[in-house]
């Protein structure tokens, strides 16, 4: 559980002063329990109040065996999440996915990015940043290539 704590810590960090803490990610190929994500809310890290506990979806209605890399952000219209899901990370189905919460309730995630070049080429999707635009677009930024540490890896991209 020390990781979940540590994850925690780092998320509400950056979410301040509300947060509505997101857990899509899969660790060690398990999913993380409901159970689990409420014990580690109850220690939040200093100075950090916890809104909600909750999660956009669950094991049963999962669009992808896994996902990572989950981002949120506020607009005028409500709270959209994103994260990139598919059968494993650096699969080429991996896919960015997103999430807006309508009336309470997440609607069904919706891959926006899937890194498909042409019919025999695809490269996975990795680690999707959003940002609103004070008065403006909803910005989505991501990755998609063979590598997500490489600047320049897929053909005709800098």
């Amino acid at each position: 559980m020390p990781a979940l704590k540590r994850l925690f810590a780092a998320t509400t960090a950056t979410l301040r002063p509300a947060l509505v803490v997101l857990c899509l990610s899969v660790l060690q190929g398990q999913w993380i329990s409901p159970a689990a994500v409420e014990a580690a809310a109850d220690e939040p890290a200093a100075g950090v109040r916890i809104v909600q506990v909750e999660f956009i979806y669950t094991d049963e209605n999962a669009p992808t065996p896994q996902c990572h890399a989950t981002t949120i952000a506020q607009t005028p219209g409500g709270l959209v999440a994103a994260w990139f899901g598919g059968t494993r990370e650096g699969d080429q189905d991996v896919g960015i996915w997103v999430s807006r919460k309508v009336d309470g309730t997440w609607t069904p995630a919706v891959e926006v990015m899937n890194g498909v070049q042409h019919s025999t080429l695809r490269y996975p999707c990795w680690n999707p940043v959003l940002v609103q635009q004070p008065g403006g677009p909803l910005h989505l930024f991501a990755k998609c290539g063979p590598n997500p540490r490489v600047v320049g890896d897929a053909p005709g991209f800098p």
